[in-house]
């Protein structure tokens, strides 16, 4: 074999295993359990950005080695219900709107982690692929969404979440 071709054979094998080595950190990283600390909403067209689950979201977000992953998160000061009849329905639909869950298989794609969701507390969710763009700083986790049709009002909007590690 010539030089030339062992050099850029070799320099393909290094670039390949640079690349899964940095998906592989990726999701050495990822597995855990994760509690939110901020989410943030932004609306595309206005730029207007809220907290839509307050100041202290609730919930948890688990990845497994094995490729699993579940979340749930809620907005704080959510409260149990206690009407009846038509109050009852108001304040189930309320809780609806101010909560997500799902749970499926992941994939760690570069700085992408894809959620293959198979069960949500929206159907509609159920076999869609969330896509994810993620960083770490020390035990903290940032998770942008790109822009979506929120579920909780049909507007397009980007999210933001951070998490700390569970301890």
């Amino acid at each position: 074999m010539d030089s030339k071709r062992s050099t850029v054979l070799f320099l393909a094998a290094l670039i390949g295993i640079g690349l899964f080595s940095a998906d592989v950190r990726a999701s050495d990283r990822i597995v855990g359990v994760w509690k939110p600390i901020s989410y943030v909403s932004r609306d595309e067209e206005t730029g207007v950005e809220t907290k839509p689950w307050g100041e202290k979201p609730q919930g948890l977000m688990m990845y497994t080695a094995d490729g699993y992953m579940a979340a749930v998160g809620t907005a704080d000061g959510r409260t149990a219900p206690t009407g009846a009849g038509e109050k009852l329905t108001e304040e189930r639909a309320k809780l609806f709107a101010s909560m997500t869950a799902y749970a499926g298989r992941y994939t760690v794609e570069s700085d992408r982690i894809v959620h293959h969701v198979e069960v949500a507390w929206n159907p509609a969710w159920v076999g869609t692929d969330q896509v994810r763009y993620v960083s770490f700083e020390g035990d903290t986790l940032r998770v942008r969404t790109p822009v979506i049709v929120s579920p909780a009002d049909g507007r397009r909007r980007t999210a933001t979440f951070h998490f700390r590690r569970a301890k």
